[in-house]
């Protein structure tokens, strides 16, 4: 129900075509969750690239250049927080160490469903990389909405950081993903 009213608010606010925001939200949520700029925008060359990106910024978040589907669209609770914990490290570093991610105290299946989408698993490094490289082409193309996200990650980030250690220091049990945030 949340991820539904989300997304009528999104198109609501956004005043954008149904099948615009139907194939692009369509596209994040069920083919892929990371996305660079100009793959994205040849689902639809009917809109203008600035109605199309206003569309985007309430679907996805940009990180390192690649646009990546709102946690907030596919899990609720303890998922959601975790899952934009994890791309607000990713916002600062494309790799993330394995020993970092011990704190989050999340079952490994479960981690390993959230990664997936957005991440490959480097044995060898110990550590997590983010599935895309970083779209300079798109931040240079659009300086100011990278500065945007940039900050908006800045200040989400502390949030993250307080939800992560209040978790921590209640020594809340492991998360397992409700089968319902994950169809």
């Amino acid at each position: 129900m949340l991820h539904s009213l989300l997304v009528v608010s999104c198109y609501i606010n956004l005043k954008l075509s149904p099948l615009l925001f139907f194939n692009i939200s369509s596209f994040l949520l069920q083919k892929s969750q990371v996305n660079h700029f100009n793959a994205l925008l040849h689902l639809d060359l009917t809109e203008s690239e600035e109605v199309f990106l206003n569309m985007l910024e309430g679907l996805a978040y940009l990180v390192q250049g690649p646009w990546v589907s709102k946690s907030s669209l596919i899990y609720d609770g303890d998922e959601e927080w975790i899952r934009d914990y994890i791309l607000f490290l990713f916002s600062q570093n494309l790799v993330i160490k394995k020993r970092k991610l011990e704190e989050l105290k999340i079952d490994d299946s479960a981690l390993r469903q959230l990664f997936t989408p957005l991440a490959y698993e480097r044995e060898l490094f110990d550590d997590w990389k983010f599935i895309e490289e970083r779209d300079f082409t798109f931040i240079k193309q659009h300086p100011e909405v990278h500065e945007k996200h940039e900050d908006a990650w800045k200040r989400r980030g502390g949030l993250l950081e307080d939800y992560i250690r209040e978790r921590v220091a209640q020594h809340v049990g492991s998360v397992e993903l409700s089968k319902s945030s994950l169809s």
